[in-house]
């Protein structure tokens, strides 16, 4: 059992063990497939901090979350590591953030060439900035949001197999159905030839693009992703923070619940239950 739970992506974890426990407690069951995602997340965030839940507890302080390879790696349960870890934070938070990954010895690497920069010098407004910290062979990738929140910016990503993320309090999936299968469509919000070497980089690591067809065909976006339009977001809570911080993030998301009340009647944006995750941002 222990076997075949390990090849599973979270997404199969989750359901063989409501299936096999269906009435688990709230903060963590005793079944040993809901361990594993929780060990996946802490093995890998090992990797870059000493304390990974003092790193979800400034997650949870600044409203910052793990996207890219990392929270894919993750998801599926994959056997290779993520070669950096990519952190997406709001401006407002972005010190707080910068200031816990300074005190984990990490240095700000000095932007001489910045591989987000257009070609050919061609000035564009891009919707974030960018940050590389460094300490040996680690590096964090930090991106500040300009519009939107956090999770909106996992809407930018090349292909739909990278839509995910892990907050201070769980994982989550944009497109969970295809992605546990190991294959996506292509955002066509994302420069045609840095979506052509991302796909050969994920090709390389067992993932497939789908047909031509990009993923707004399906979701009806203009632009990049919105994930108040996802229908079938997937989410599993994990008790990545502290006892200490769990009251804080709890006092919180009553905040975020009573919001969601009072907005409710003038906008359906806010009944979806797991709204709360982007609204937390502005509270």
């Amino acid at each position: 059992m222990d076997t075949i739970m390990e090849n599973l992506d979270a997404r199969s974890l989750a359901s063989l063990n409501e299936a096999l426990q269906p009435t688990p407690s709230k903060w963590i069951s005793s079944y040993d497939g809901f361990r594993i995602t929780l060990q996946r997340v802490i093995r890998v965030l090992t990797r870059f901090f000493p304390d990974p839940h003092a790193f979800a507890d400034c997650m949870c302080e600044t409203g910052a979350i793990i996207g890219g390879s990392t929270a894919l790696c993750i998801f599926n349960g994959e056997p290779w590591l993520p070669g950096d870890l990519d952190v997406v934070v709001s401006p407002t938070f972005a010190p707080r953030l910068m200031e816990f990954v300074g005190s984990n010895g990490y240095v700000q690497e000095d932007k001489k060439v910045d591989p987000y920069d257009p070609p050919n010098g061609v000035f564009t407004s891009r919707p974030f900035s960018w940050f590389c910290y460094r300490k040996g062979d680690r590096k964090i990738d930090i991106s500040t949001t300009r519009k939107g929140t956090p999770a909106d910016f996992i809407g930018t990503y090349h292909h739909s197999y990278v839509m995910n993320f892990i907050c201070h309090d769980g994982l989550y999936s944009f497109f969970p159905e295809d992605t546990s299968a190991r294959r996506g469509r292509v955002n066509s919000y994302e420069k045609e030839h840095k979506a052509a070497a991302a796909r050969e980089k994920y090709r390389e690591r067992g993932y497939e693009v789908i047909d031509d067809l990009p993923i707004q065909t399906f979701t009806g976006d203009y632009g990049h992703i919105l994930i108040h339009e996802i229908k079938n977001f997937w989410l599993q809570k994990l008790p990545l923070t502290t006892s200490d911080y769990r009251k804080f993030c709890q006092e919180r998301s009553a905040r975020d619940k009573a919001f969601q009340k009072q907005v409710r009647s003038s906008s359906c944006l806010y009944s979806i239950p797991w709204i709360s995750l982007i609204v937390s941002q502005r509270t």
